[in-house]
């Protein structure tokens, strides 16, 4: 299962962009953004709007879960 915190690090990767400028556009500070990735904290929904926003995804992109496993 692909979890939120491995999509946000990924689509931030990929935009190569830092947790220090994800963090400046959404006025939070780099270690929020890393607590984002590591699990430990969740952003709320306006700030998860805004996240999503500005890596180019939707929101359910950003958050959903997908399983891997086989029925």
């Amino acid at each position: 299962m692909v979890k939120y915190q491995t999509r946000i690090r990924e689509h931030r990767e990929r935009l190569g962009l830092t947790q220090q400028t994800v963090a400046d556009h959404l006025n939070v500070t780099r270690q929020t953004v890393s607590r984002w990735e590591g699990g430990v904290r969740y952003p709320d929904l306006l700030t998860a709007k805004r996240l999503a926003d500005f890596l180019k995804v939707s929101l359910d992109d950003l958050v959903r879960c997908e399983e891997t496993q086989e029925m």
